[in-house]
């Protein structure tokens, strides 16, 4: 089992289980809600990135960034509407980021 763990204080420290589907980010751009699927964790684990430098943005977003990266570089995030950075670095992200929850 994962879980992770926050000391409150020097008497009270807080276990939480995760699960699978319990992974969520705020869009790096407007700040929604969006779930994190577990293949993208995985995505990020095995490009050498780290949580803390993974932007995530939602569908909206992420079409905007994809638009003006195509517009200025002819570069693309792929097919997908969906697209994350990790250490400034934009991944091809083939999965589909749910809607805000």
């Amino acid at each position: 089992m994962l879980y992770t763990k926050i000391k409150l204080n020097d008497q009270v420290e807080m276990k939480v289980d995760l699960y699978e589907d319990e992974f969520f980010s705020d869009c790096g751009e407007c700040g929604k809600s969006i779930q994190v699927e577990q293949k993208e964790i995985i995505d990020i684990w095995n490009n050498g990135g780290d949580f803390v430098g993974t932007t995530f943005f939602c569908i909206e977003c992420s079409s905007k960034k994809k638009a003006a990266e195509e517009t200025t570089t002819k570069h693309s995030l792929g097919d997908s509407d969906n697209g994350y950075f990790i250490n400034g670095e934009s991944i091809q992200n083939p999965y589909r980021v749910k809607d805000e929850i």
